[in-house]
């Protein structure tokens, strides 16, 4: 049987690193996106 209470006490700190620079650099991310779309 699968131990998903294993898997996310895994995962959670594998994800933490990738989330932490995403809110550090966000305003740059949303930037971005803004500029990159269509306008018209």
């Amino acid at each position: 049987m699968t131990d998903f209470g294993l898997i996310m006490a895994e995962a959670v700190p594998a994800a933490a690193p990738i989330v932490t620079v995403f809110i550090a650099l966000q305003k740059y991310f949303t930037k971005g996106i803004t500029l990159g779309a269509v306008k018209g």
